[in-house]
C-alpha cells in the first residue's frame, strides 16, 4: 500500500476519529462497555487464524482458481481445527472485516487478511501478541498497585503459562532461542506499517555521507531500509552478541552488497556503557529503545551517547509519542499537530494502538510510551535538548536531540 499524501493522511485520520466518536454517540453506553470488555476475543480469533496460517491457505486456494476461497470443512482439514469451532472463529473475524464470507460455509481473503499472506514478520508480530504477551496481560491488574517500575516486578514475571521460572522478559527471550528469534522477526514486522513514512518524513537526504549508529538496532531492519533508499548513508548496528549474530546472517542473505562494501558494520555493544563505541557520528538512532526502559535507565543510555557526540551529532529517537485526549495549545514549546474540535485532540480511535502498545510495555517489562513532556524531560536530564519532533504519517515520531 502506497503512502498517502499528507493531505489525504490527515483527512483519513479525521474521518476515522469522527467515525469512532459517532459509534460511541449512537450506541447505548452499556452496549459500548460490554463490547470493549469482550474485545479480546477478536484478538484471540485473529491469533488462531494467524497461527494456523489461514490467510496463506486461502491465498493458495485462490491461485488454484477457487475464487470463493475454502469451506469451513476444508479450512478445518488443513489446520487441524474442529470444523464447528473453526467456523465460529471465521465468522467473528469476517464480522470484524478480517476475511470475507463468500457463502454460508465459505471464506476468502479480503484486503485486511491478505496483509498476512506470505508475511512471516507480521504473522510473528500477531503471534507474539497472542502468546506470551497476551498471557502476561492477564496479570496486569495484579501489579497495578505496585509502585515499582523495575523490570523484575513486571506482570510478565507473574505468568506461569510461558514463564514458569518467573524470569524477566529479556532473560526469558535469551533462554528460549525460538522465541528470541521470533521476537527479532516480529520487530521487523512491526516496522512494516511505518517504515515508508519514516523514510519520507525526515530529511535523510540532507545528511550527506553520514554514519548512522543504530543503537540497540536489533537485526537492523530500519537501517537496511535507509541504506537501500539513500546510497550515501552507512550504518553501524549495535546490539547484544546473540542479536548481532542474527543480524549479520540476515544482512548477508538480504543485503550482501552493503556488508561486502563496508557500508554496514556490526558491533557487540552494551548501550549503557559510556561512551558509545563510535565517536562523533552524525546520527545516533534509537528505534523503539526508550519505551523499553524507565527514566533513569533512559538517561543512562542517552548520557552514554552524549559522551561520544560532537557539535555536529544528533540523536534521533524513533518511536511513538503518546498524545493524551486532552492537550494544551503548546507542550514544552513544541507544537504538535492535533485534531480540530469536536474531535479528541489525539484523534481518538485513529491513534489508539499506541496506547495498546503502552499497556503491553507496562505488562512485559514495566516500560512506557511517553508524552512529549515526559520525553523532553528525560532528554534534558541526560544533558541534551529536543530540537524538533517530526510527526510522521502513522503513529511514529522522530524526536531529534542535540547538545545544548
Amino acid at each position: 500500500m502506497s503512502l498517502p499524501s499528507n493531505r489525504l493522511y490527515e483527512a483519513s485520520k479525521r474521518i476515522i476519529s469522527a467515525a469512532g466518536m459517532l459509534q460511541v454517540i449512537l450506541k447505548d453506553p452499556k452496549d459500548h462497555v460490554m463490547e470493549v470488555s469482550a474485545q479480546y476475543f477478536e484478538s484471540r480469533a485473529l491469533h488462531a487464524a494467524s497461527r494456523a496460517r489461514i490467510p496463506d491457505l486461502l491465498h493458495e486456494a485462490s491461485k488454484q482458481g477457487q475464487s470463493e476461497g475454502l469451506t469451513i470443512s476444508e479450512i478445518a482439514t488443513k489446520t487441524g481445527y474442529d470444523p464447528i469451532k473453526c467456523g465460529r472463529i471465521m465468522r467473528l473475524l469476517a464480522t470484524c472485516h478480517i476475511f470475507k464470507q463468500t457463502g454460508p460455509e465459505s471464506f476468502s481473503n479480503n484486503r485486511v487478511s491478505a496483509a498476512l499472506v506470505g508475511n512471516r514478520p507480521l504473522s510473528s508480530y500477531i503471534d507474539m501478541y497472542g502468546a506470551e504477551w497476551y498471557s502476561s496481560s492477564q496479570h496486569l491488574i495484579d501489579v497495578l498497585s505496585d509502585p515499582s517500575s523495575d523490570l523484575e516486578s513486571a506482570a510478565f514475571t507473574k505468568d506461569t503459562l510461558y514463564n514458569k521460572d518467573g524470569q524477566t522478559y529479556w532473560n526469558y527471550n535469551d533462554n528460549n532461542p525460538d522465541r528470541h528469534d521470533m521476537f527479532a522477526i516480529a520487530m521487523s514486522g512491526s516496522a512494516q506499517n511505518n517504515t515508508q513514512a519514516l523514510l519520507e518524513d525526515y530529511p535523510w537526504d540532507k545528511l550527506g555521507k553520514a554514519v548512522i549508529v543504530d543503537v540497540g538496532g536489533g537485526i537492523g531492519a530500519l537501517s537496511a531500509s535507509l541504506l537501500l533508499r539513500f546510497p550515501q548513508l552507512s550504518a553501524a548496528i549495535q546490539d547484544r552478541g546473540s542479536v548481532i549474530a542474527q543480524g549479520k546472517s540476515h544482512w548477508e542473505t538480504t543485503f550482501a552488497t552493503a556488508v561486502e562494501s563496508g557500508r554496514v558494520r556490526f558491533q557487540v555493544a552494551d548501550f549503557f556503557e559510556s561512551p558509545n563505541q563510535v565517536s562523533g557520528a552524525e546520527v545516533y538512532m534509537l528505534r523503539y529503545i526508550m519505551d523499553d526502559w524507565k527514566d533513569d535507565a533512559c538517561i543512562k543510555i542517552l548520557s552514554a551517547i552524549r559522551a561520544a557526540m560532537n557539535s555536529n551529532s544528533r540523536v534521533l529517537i524513533v518511536e511513538a509519542l503518546l498524545i493524551p485526549s486532552w492537550i494544551s495549545d503548546q507542550v514544552n514549546d513544541i507544537q504538535l499537530v492535533t485534531a480540530p474540535s469536536p474531535l479528541l485532540p489525539n484523534y481518538g480511535v485513529a491513534q489508539k494502538f499506541v496506547h495498546f502498545r503502552d499497556m503491553n510495555m507496562m505488562s512485559l517489562i514495566n516500560g512506557t510510551e511517553r508524552t512529549v513532556s515526559e520525553m523532553s524531560k528525560v532528554v534534558q536530564d541526560a544533558g541534551l535538548k529536543v530540537s524538533k519532533v517530526w510527526q510522521c504519517r502513522g503513529d511514529m515520531c522522530i524526536t531529534e536531540c542535540v547538545l545544548p
